[in-house]
């Protein structure tokens, strides 16, 4: 049987392991292969000249991560086969800001996925990108929302290519006074919006309150993660009447907060009124006793939830119990 998929992660491979993987790609054997996985392997612009001609003979390939390594814009310029889908480039080294990587990224016209996270490519470089309406997921996480010209480029890219769904700005410095940029960035793309990651940033409680005019408009949103961000009792507030307006939402992140039991209290009529929630995480909240016998009371509502985090929280046994019978009462009134 030919291969589907090959990972090869941290192997250490290096250019002279990447000419004789070249040669290996070039077989029968791999004229299937539909995924390749080459991340943190000292891979230089070099290796990846070697390995070019075998991927653009590799037809059938969708999925490409060559993340953590350093192959520069000589690099990238050999190694894009057009059937690519799903394309990851998280922390690529480059000391040129790779000035040509959004023409190379024009000849990808099935690009749907894009992971550029902590990446030294320059907006104005990105800008060059002209995505087509299959781009769904684009991955940002690490980039500085405060770079010049960022918010510009994004809100073309939105623009251009209204059926982006997932946006992940993780770790971007983000604050109360970038949510007015973001919203630009989103203005298009709110309906087609199923993710959003913010986790990381520094957005507090007035990023919280700025966020609710965003969030309203994301009728389709099933995962938002929000974590620590320190957006406190009074984000928790602001949030809360928020949240019912996702009908979609199954997935809600937002541990790290300092939410305590008084900020999970301004959540907990929301969060039972999320009928498909299956994923809430609530870890390192400063959640005890009280918060824990709050939650008790939202887990019965909860019909549908899963998966529960609760880790770095400080609750006791008698929170654990309340927790306990809060899911057994749940089970009775489900079963």
């Amino acid at each position: 049987k030919q291969l589907s998929s090959l990972s090869l992660p941290d192997c250490n491979l290096s250019n002279s392991g990447a000419t004789l993987l070249s040669s290996a790609l070039a077989s029968p054997l791999a004229s299937s292969l539909t995924l390749l996985n080459l991340e943190n392997n000292s891979l230089t612009h070099q290796g990846a000249t070697a390995l070019g001609p075998s991927l653009r003979l590799l037809s059938q390939l969708t999925c490409l991560d060559l993340s953590s390594n350093d192959i520069g814009e000589l690099g990238l310029e050999t190694l894009f086969p057009p059937s690519l889908s799903s394309l990851r480039l998280n922390h690529v080294h480059s000391a040129d800001g790779l000035p040509l990587f959004g023409e190379h990224l024009c000849a990808l016209s099935a690009l749907k996925r894009l992971d550029l996270g902590s990446s030294p490519i320059l907006p104005e470089f990105l800008a060059k990108f002209a995505p087509n309406t299959a781009l769904a997921s684009l991955d940002l996480s690490g980039w500085s929302v405060q770079q010049p010209k960022l918010t510009e480029t994004l809100a073309d890219i939105f623009e251009r290519s209204s059926s982006v769904s997932r946006l992940c700005l993780k770790n971007s410095g983000l604050r109360a006074d970038d949510v007015r940029g973001l919203e630009t960035v989103l203005r298009n793309s709110t309906e087609a919006l199923t993710d959003l990651d913010l986790g990381g940033n520094l957005l507090g409680k007035g990023g919280a309150a700025k966020l609710t005019a965003i969030l309203k408009s994301c009728r389709r949103l099933a995962t938002f993660d929000l974590s620590q961000n320190k957006i406190g009792v009074n984000g928790a507030a602001s949030l809360g009447p928020v949240l019912p307006h996702l009908s979609a939402l199954s997935q809600l992140q937002i541990g790290g907060n300092d939410l305590g039991h008084k900020g999970l209290d301004k959540l907990a009529v929301a969060l039972s009124r999320c009928r498909y929630l299956g994923h809430l995480d609530l870890s390192l909240n400063r959640l005890r006793d009280q918060g824990a016998s709050r939650l008790a009371e939202v887990l019965q509502e909860c019909r549908v939830l899963q998966n529960l985090g609760l880790s770095a929280n400080e609750i006791g046994p008698e929170g654990m119990q309340q927790l306990g019978e809060g899911l057994a009462e749940r089970e009775r009134e489900v079963g």
